[in-house]
């Protein structure tokens, strides 16, 4: 992978933002675009290209994550004060860069040895031991093949302004499949009470992989996590299943899992996976990917 950078008169020529994730083992190229001299100091990154190196699950292709229009991150100037930027490139493009959005108020924080970065924009905070606090959403948005916007939070630390975005999840890949039948949301939730949302922190280091916690103490934490969707029609057969995409923190469900389907009328449909067999294997961890087998939904006026 390889990223070109170059410093032009009167500002930074910003040659590039991808957004790219790849779920594989291998290293994918990014192109490279230029963005428009800009005055203000201008942020760019790349994302991480490679799945973690013991990933536990089997995949053999590859999800590229593309930019919305006008997304927005968290950048701690080496400052604990949060200030927001936002994607200066156009949806479905794969570079950029990021700027200051305009009119936000200049206000001091205490120094802090780095630039530091979250993806989406949030109320993020560093405290006076310099740990980085955070928070996992607890609702995702259904996006066809992949991950909803915002759902797939990232983190990026550097002594620079070229930002090395990292996954702080990992990837629930789910499937279902019915006769006549459409989906409004889809509830994860742990049977051992894991955390999949709310508070989390981070300490910052330049140089290991984010190693995100979840806050136990946070009493507005969740133990679940719902992907909502716009009464997606199921394909009808096994071969023809419908994916959805959960973000998670990295989870071992060490008694499985529950999963709550729910239809556009208000009906419910819940499968457990609790076999001991594959007790061991119920592990998303960071950067990877855990794919459950097809599931068949029949709702109770189905039965």
């Amino acid at each position: 992978m390889t990223l070109n950078r170059s410093i032009m008169k009167k500002g930074f020529f910003v040659k590039s933002f991808l957004c790219l994730l790849a779920v594989s083992c291998s290293v994918q190229e990014i192109d490279v675009k230029e963005t428009p001299v800009l005055e203000d100091i201008v942020f760019y990154a790349s994302v991480e290209s490679d799945s973690a190196p013991e990933t536990r699950v089997y995949v053999n292709e590859k999800v590229k994550m593309l930019w919305d229009a006008d997304d927005r991150i968290s950048i701690f100037e080496k400052s604990t004060y949060n200030q927001q930027y936002r994607f200066l490139g156009e949806t479905g493009a794969n570079a950029g860069g990021f700027e200051k959005v305009s009119g936000s108020a200049f206000v001091t924080g205490n120094d802090f040895p780095f630039y530091c970065a979250v993806y989406p924009y949030q109320s993020a905070s560093i405290d006076n031991d310099d740990v980085l606090h955070l928070t996992l959403p607890k609702e995702q948005s259904y996006r066809v093949g992949s991950f909803g916007r915002g759902a797939n939070t990232m983190v990026a630390v550097s002594e620079d302004n070229f930002l090395r975005f990292k996954n702080a999840g990992g990837y629930m890949v789910l499937k279902f499949f019915g006769e006549d039948v459409s989906v409004s949301s889809v509830t994860l939730e742990g049977l051992n009470n894991e955390r999949l949302s709310g508070k989390a922190f981070w300490k910052p280091t330049l140089e290991a992989f984010p190693e995100i916690t979840m806050d136990e103490s946070d009493s507005e934490g969740g133990t679940t996590v719902t992907l909502i969707c716009d009464n997606i029609q199921l394909g009808t057969t096994k071969e023809a299943a419908t994916e959805f995409w959960l973000v998670i923190p990295p989870t071992q469900f060490t008694q499985g899992f529950k999963l709550t389907v729910k239809g556009p009328d208000g009906e419910e449909f819940v499968k457990q996976v609790t076999n001991p067999a594959i007790l061991d294997r119920l592990y998303v961890e960071r950067n990877g990917i855990l794919r459950i087998g097809a599931i068949e939904v029949v709702f109770p006026s189905q039965s």
